[in-house]
C-alpha cells in the first residue's frame, strides 16, 4: 500500500460522512432525531453525487458496482413493484458508499479507510454496551419484539462487526506494523457480542477472519483462498443443500447446537427460491419490501412467513436473476486478481479473506442490508500506484 499522511481532522471528517451514511437500526426509531438524521443523510448524499458528476470520469469498477446496486431496482421499477422509504434507504447508501469511498481512493486517501474503521469501531462497542445494559433487547420492532439493538437485530449484527475487524487490522498494521491491544479488544468485543445474542454465523464470520490474522500474518495466502473460489463453493454448496439429502448427513451436529428447526425450515424456503428463480431466471423479481417477499415467497413456518431465501446467491438470483449474479461475479473475479497480484500485501489478503467470510456466511443467511459488502472492494485501489490501478482498474 502507497504510504501516505494522514491527519486527525481528515479521518475525522471521514468518520462523520460515514456515520451518516452507515445508519445503526436504532435510528430509526427515535422520533425528531431520526427525522434531522436522514434529512442530513439526503444532504450528504446530494453532495457527494454531485462531487461525483462533476468528475465526469469514473473508474470502471464504481460502474460496475453502481450497476450491482441499481440493477433489480430497475427490474422493480420496470415490474411495477410498490416500494417504500425502507426499500430504497439501503439502496441510497450503498451509492453513498461507493461515491465516497472511491472519491478517497482515487486521491491515495488512506483517511477514507481510517475513518470508516474508526466509525464501525464506535458502533461495535456502543451496540455492546446496549447488550450488557439490555440484555432483552434494547426496543421491539417488526417481527422479533424484544431482541433488537443498537445495530439492530442479532444477525445483523455482523454487517458491522466484520467489517470493523478487517478494517481496523488494516489500518492498525498500515500505522503501528503490528497488532495492538486496542485491536484485540476490539476483536475479543465482537466475539463477546455473537456469543452474546447467540448468532453462530457471525461467529464462524470472525473466527474466519482471525484466523486468518494469526495464520498468514507474514505468509502469503495459498492461490485457491480467494474470494472467487468462495463465491463458487457457496453456489455449490447451496444448490446442494437445496437439492438433495445432504442436510442429513448434519442431523445429529444440528441437533446438538440447537439449529435444527430453523435450518430445515432453511432448506425448505432454499427449495422455493429455486422454484421461483426457474420462472424468472434472467432478471428475477427486483427489490421488494418485507411483505412483498413474504408474499413472493408464499412459504409459512411455525414464528412467521419468509422475507427472504436464507441463502445469498439464492438471494441475488431472485432479486436480479443471472444478470446480476453475472455483475457480482465479475466483480469478484476482478477483485481476486487485483488482491492476488500482490499477495505478500497485508490489505490485500484482509480484502480477501473479507469476501470468503462474508459468503460462506451467505451459505444460511442473505446478507440482507449488507450496504458494505461491494463498496470496501474499491479498497484495491490503495494497493497500487495511480498508474499501475489506472491500468487495472480502467476509467471510462
Amino acid at each position: 500500500m502507497k504510504e501516505c499522511k494522514i491527519s486527525i481532522s481528515k479521518r475525522m471528517q471521514y468518520c462523520i460522512i460515514f456515520f451518516f451514511l452507515l445508519k445503526p437500526d436504532y435510528f430509526s426509531f427515535l422520533g425528531i432525531f431520526t427525522i434531522l438524521y436522514n434529512y442530513t443523510f439526503l444532504i450528504i448524499l446530494f453532495s457527494v453525487l454531485i462531487n461525483e458528476i462533476r468528475k465526469l470520469q469514473i473508474r470502471k469498477i464504481s460502474l460496475l458496482l453502481y450497476a450491482i446496486t441499481l440493477f433489480p431496482l430497475a427490474v422493480s421499477l420496470i415490474q411495477g413493484v410498490q416500494l417504500t422509504q425502507s426499500a430504497f434507504f439501503p439502496i441510497l447508501q450503498t451509492i453513498g458508499l461507493i461515491a465516497v469511498i472511491g472519491d478517497g481512493v482515487e486521491k491515495k486517501s488512506i483517511s477514507v479507510l481510517a475513518g470508516l474503521a474508526l466509525i464501525l469501531e464506535i458502533y461495535t462497542y456502543v451496540n455492546f454496551a446496549t447488550i450488557v445494559l439490555f440484555p432483552d433487547g434494547l426496543y421491539d420492532a417488526a417481527l422479533y419484539a424484544g431482541n433488537y439493538w443498537f445495530l439492530g437485530y442479532k444477525n445483523v449484527m455482523i454487517r458491522f462487526l466484520l467489517p470493523a475487524i478487517v478494517l481496523n487490522a488494516i489500518w492498525t498494521v498500515h500505522n503501528k506494523g503490528k497488532y495492538t491491544v486496542r485491536l484485540y479488544l476490539l476483536i475479543i468485543i465482537s466475539i463477546a457480542t455473537e456469543w452474546m445474542v447467540d448468532c453462530k454465523t457471525g461467529l464462524i464470520g470472525i473466527i474466519i477472519v482471525v484466523a486468518t490474522m494469526i495464520i498468514f500474518t507474514r505468509k502469503q495466502l495459498p492461490k485457491f483462498i480467494n474470494a472467487r473460489n468462495g463465491l463458487l463453493f457457496i453456489g455449490v454448496l447451496s444448490i446442494a443443500l437445496a437439492t438433495t439429502s445432504l442436510l442429513d448427513e448434519f442431523s445429529d451436529l444440528l441437533l446438538d447446537m440447537g439449529e435444527t428447526v430453523s435450518v430445515f425450515s432453511r432448506q425448505a424456503v432454499w427449495f422455493r427460491a429455486i422454484q421461483l428463480f426457474v420462472k424468472s431466471p434472467v432478471w428475477g423479481y427486483g427489490i421488494r419490501t418485507n411483505d412483498g417477499y413474504r408474499e413472493l415467497i408464499n412459504l409459512s413456518t411455525g414464528w412467521g412467513y419468509f422475507s427472504h431465501p436464507h441463502n445469498y446467491i439464492l438471494y441475488v438470483l431472485i432479486q436480479g436473476g443471472i444478470l446480476e449474479l453475472m455483475l457480482i461475479s465479475y466483480l469478484i473475479i476482478k477483485v481476486t486478481r487485483m488482491c492476488l497480484a500482490n499477495r505478500n500485501n497485508y490489505m490485500a489478503k484482509m480484502l480477501l479473506v473479507f469476501y470468503i467470510a462474508s459468503f460462506v456466511m451467505g451459505i444460511t443467511e442473505s446478507l440482507v442490508g449488507y450496504t458494505l459488502l461491494f463498496p470496501i472492494a474499491l479498497y484495491v485501489g490503495l494497493l497500487y500506484e495511480e498508474e499501475d490501478y489506472e491500468s487495472i482498474s480502467g476509467r471510462t
